[in-house]
């Protein structure tokens, strides 16, 4: 079981899943931009999925684990298969 981009899967097994899908451009094929441009998008995660007061707020009555990356793939080239980061 797991989820995929564009499927139409919501929950498996009763626990909300997703996927998300980012793009660097040929400006972030220097590592160090490469870099500073994941930084960002792992902060935009924290900062609105993970640490959110108003989400704190909301899921403060309920039994909550805490979210798991299972996998990354990277896409060197639009359309072609990927490539599974080990950790």
């Amino acid at each position: 079981k797991g989820k995929v981009c564009g499927d139409t899967i919501d929950i498996i097994d009763g626990r909300p899943v997703g996927a998300s899908r980012v793009s660097f451009g040929r400006q972030s094929s220097e590592h160090q931009i490469f870099l500073q441009d994941v930084e960002i998008f792992e902060a935009m995660i924290d900062a609105c999925f993970v640490s959110s007061p108003s989400l704190q707020h909301f899921l403060s009555n309920r039994i909550i684990s805490k979210p798991l990356l299972t996998d990354i793939f990277i896409y060197p080239v639009k359309s072609c298969s990927s490539i599974r980061v080990e950790r």
